[in-house]
């Protein structure tokens, strides 16, 4: 591939941390945005086929190119979108840190051309960590939502996966609570007034962690409009990515004075099952709204 002559020089001001957040650097690779996106579309094709280059906790150009990507609804780079999550949660955690539960679920909604069938294939990949699954499913959800895919295949396929994640944890004690939860908020945000008898027999048989899953909160919130719904949760973020600094600018990262790694800073943890805050708790954000429907709502 022959290198843009402008992008050299763009992808060093954004290829490593640093503080504050490059928002010259940014608007300038707006500037070129035609030039570089086949740019942008390697950098994450490279990072897919070899992820080593993350290895360095200072990193960050797959990322940046991620989120302009998205904000730019570049569909060119949904196979590279979805192909970079197709990793284990340890060599996930190295490439994108808490980002696969922050924002690349909604990335992935931003380039989709409307074929979910790569969103489906993620989901029932077991070869892949369970948060590159779970995004994959909120993506849809995002789509949905926003008015561009229709209710019932997503609705559909709830159910149809539902099930099969039940019966695993029915018969073969295996199938992963979180999948289940993720089902359960997909299918609440969804008004789905036609899982609530299957959902409920979940709770019945303790195949939902409780410490995830709130039986109150779905049967409260499930039999909403749904068109009423859906403008909420525009409302409260789960939409397509639009800006670049408003997704990235508060990490951590760009906030701290002294010099640290990405991975300190923005990914003090390892990706885990346990959330720190309750998922029932009350959002530290001050909205009034529980974590898990708020700034916990990706987790």
């Amino acid at each position: 591939m022959t290198s843009t002559p402008i992008w050299p020089a763009l992808a060093e001001q954004l290829r490593f941390q640093t503080a504050p957040f490059p928002a010259d650097a940014i608007q300038a690779i707006a500037a070129h945005k035609e030039a570089v996106i086949p740019e942008l579309i390697q950098v994450l094709q490279d990072t897919a086929r070899d992820p080593s280059a993350a290895s360095d906790g200072n990193y960050m150009l797959h990322l940046y190119a991620m989120h302009l990507l998205a904000a730019w609804r570049v569909t060119d780079a949904y196979a590279a979108m979805v192909a970079i999550g197709g990793f284990g949660d340890e060599q996930l955690e190295m490439i994108m840190g808490d980002v696969i539960t922050e924002t690349y679920g909604r990335c992935l909604a931003s380039v989709c051309d409307g074929n979910t069938a790569p969103l489906q294939a993620m989901f029932e990949n077991n070869g892949i960590s369970v948060w590159s699954r779970t995004a994959a499913l909120i993506a849809w959800q995002v789509r949905v939502i926003s008015g561009d895919n229709e209710r019932a295949p997503l609705l559909q396929f709830l159910q149809e996966q539902g099930e099969k994640l039940a019966n695993q944890r029915r018969h073969e004690s295996e199938g992963d609570a979180i999948l289940l939860e993720t089902i359960v908020d997909v299918a609440t945000a969804l008004c789905a007034n036609e899982m609530l008898n299957q959902i409920n027999s979940w709770f019945d048989e303790n195949l939902l962690d409780p410490q995830l899953s709130d039986r109150d909160w779905l049967n409260e919130h499930i039999h909403a409009d749904f068109q009423a719904s859906r403008l909420l949760e525009l409302q409260h973020g789960k939409s397509y990515i639009s800006d670049v600094e408003k997704e990235m600018g508060w990490w951590p990262v760009f906030q701290e004075p002294e010099k640290q790694t990405f991975r300190k800073t923005y990914t003090q943890h390892t990706i885990r099952k346990e959330a720190k805050i309750g998922r029932n708790d009350p959002c530290p954000c001050g909205s009034g709204k529980k974590y898990k429907k708020c700034h916990g709502s990706d987790v």
